[in-house]
């Protein structure tokens, strides 16, 4: 056996004259099937904590794709059409008014329906 594998239990009711005198009483219980169950348990619990760790990489890179990389790689397409063109700044700019404009109205008529 391992030395995790099994316990020695020793009594304690011995008096030092007896353990003189008869020698030391050792009982060794074998632990392995509890080894066993805990060795599984970490596992389980390994595999968990995985698992969390992916998720929590998976919606970090979400986030900083939609909050950085998404806005700066937009920011060089437009600049590359206006690199091209340099009136399409013009339409560009329109847009971008007719969408805020569009996404004001929208927030008002939804506050109004509250």
């Amino acid at each position: 056996l391992r030395w995790n594998e099994y316990e020695p239990i020793t009594p304690v009711f011995y008096t030092s004259d007896f353990q003189e005198k008869a020698g030391m009483l050792i009982f060794y219980f074998d632990t392995r099937q509890l080894t066993s169950i805990e060795a599984v348990l970490n596992l389980c619990q390994t595999l968990f904590i995985c698992m969390l760790l992916a998720g929590f990489t998976v919606s970090l890179t979400r986030g900083a794709n939609d909050l950085v990389l998404n806005p700066i790689e937009r920011i060089s397409r437009k600049l590359l059409v206006i690199r091209d063109s340099p009136m399409a700044a013009i339409k560009l700019g329109d847009g971008a008014y007719r969408e805020e404009q569009a996404a004001l109205r929208l927030a008002k008529e939804n506050e109004e329906k509250w």
